[in-house]
């Protein structure tokens, strides 16, 4: 797996330096996924009915992580976790990034339920760590934050047991400090049996995370963080 983490160096002007923004790309992730759903549809209604919308609750558990290197010069540092990184250094990291969402969805079928269009609703959480190591220094820092999420599917059902689907969602998160997060997926759903299902695709994720100030850091503007990950995503489905 390679990580390019991008540490945007310090300008100086004068005596005054500040840090830049953290940024790590990761185009080779491997996205775990867990999602339990619950249908709160007439009980009377089947998955063939058509022309009929359908509602389900559910919660998605998923995870992401990446690690990589990155070299600071000589007039550049970073300021996180309650450390000090001064160049020139190698930096080496690690971000791992957990998500929790319980979410509401509706779904809407054409006449001949092989089309569908899903609309969601929630809230999520978010736990973003975030460990950096160099020369004998280490820095970790881990932040959870919570808030809305919505969500929209479009899928194609070829045959009862397979569907094909692309999807975005998208949420803010407040707490410890404020974050934002997003992805788009597109991928295949296969269900052999009528209360499981196995999910394969591929997903792109942007996740940002603003960064505090505190005593602890000297009163040094500390970074922000921005990670964007992609590759496959493989998930299982358990409906209840």
């Amino acid at each position: 797996m390679l990580l390019l983490l991008n540490l945007a160096g310090c300008i100086s002007t004068g005596t005054t330096q500040r840090t830049e923004d953290v940024k790590m790309h990761d185009s080779g992730v491997f996205f775990p996924s867990l999602r339990l759903t619950h249908d709160l549809s007439d009980a009377t209604e089947t998955e063939s009915d058509n022309n009929k919308s359908r509602l389900a609750i559910e919660l998605n558990v998923d995870y992401a992580s990446g690690s990589g290197s990155q070299s600071i010069t000589s007039s550049q540092f970073v300021n996180y976790g309650g450390s000090r990184f001064n160049g020139p250094a190698e930096i080496k990291g690690r971000g791992d990034l957990y998500i929790a969402s319980f979410l509401v969805r509706r779904r809407f079928n054409n006449s001949t339920n092989l089309y569908g269009l899903d609309l969601l609703g929630g809230a999520s959480f978010q736990r973003f760590n975030l460990k950096l190591s160099s020369d004998g220094i280490s820095a970790e820092d881990g932040k959870i934050t919570g808030g809305p999420m919505i969500g929209v599917q479009f899928s194609v059902r070829p045959y009862a047991w397979a569907e094909i689907y692309t999807s975005a969602n998208g949420g803010l998160g407040f707490g410890e400090t404020y974050s934002s997060l997003g992805w788009v997926e597109f991928g295949i759903s296969i269900k052999p049996r009528p209360h499981w299902a196995i999910m394969g695709g591929y997903r792109s994720l942007n996740y940002s995370q603003g960064s505090q100030n505190s005593s602890s850091d000297g009163g040094a503007n500390v970074a922000d963080v921005s990670l964007i990950l992609s590759g496959p995503v493989v998930g299982l489905q358990l409906d209840f």
